[in-house]
């Protein structure tokens, strides 16, 4: 018998009806595949910045701030009457959880400005943003040099810079 089914065309045995379908006609049973080990992925030695790493960074960079160190007073918009530090090195402004000052008001784009505080003086940056940075009125182009009571204004939120805080 199992040489007639060999021989005869139109004999199929179970495990080709189940992995050779006819067109048009549904796999009845699921072929069991081989199993092969899955492949290990390779260590990903990618860091991704969680909160919990901006706030260690943060910290680490305010212990490099020394007294008096210049700062922005927030002058209005949703954070009106704060005051903040310019941490050591550059602080993103923007709307972006991983901005240092993160501004809330809704005409300021998700990374909006830098300021930098460099050996040569404090300079602000426009990112792209789609209102633009104004210092004392004027729209930023390239980097621009912070003096003492500056006024800066990122969409409706205007700001002010102290050299000394």
């Amino acid at each position: 018998m199992k040489n007639e089914e060999l021989t005869n065309p139109n004999a199929r045995d179970a495990e080709s009806e189940t992995r050779n379908p006819e067109p048009g006609t549904r796999n009845p049973v699921p072929v069991p595949q081989a199993s092969s080990p899955k492949p290990q992925a390779p260590e990903d030695t990618t860091t991704i910045k969680t909160q919990t790493d901006l706030i260690a960074t943060a910290k680490e960079r305010k212990r490099e701030t020394p007294p008096g160190a210049p700062c922005l007073l927030v002058l209005s918009g949703p954070l009106k009457h704060k005051k903040a530090l310019l941490i050591a090195g550059e602080t993103m402004l923007g709307r972006n959880r991983q901005c240092h000052l993160r501004l809330t008001d809704p005409t300021v784009s998700q990374m909006h400005a830098v300021i930098a505080r460099t050996p040569e003086g404090v300079f602000v940056r426009d990112l792209g943003s789609s209102n633009g940075t104004l210092v004392n009125g004027n729209a930023v182009q390239g980097d621009h040099p912070l003096r003492d009571r500056d006024r800066l204004q990122l969409g409706n939120t205007e700001l002010e810079f102290r050299a000394n805080s």
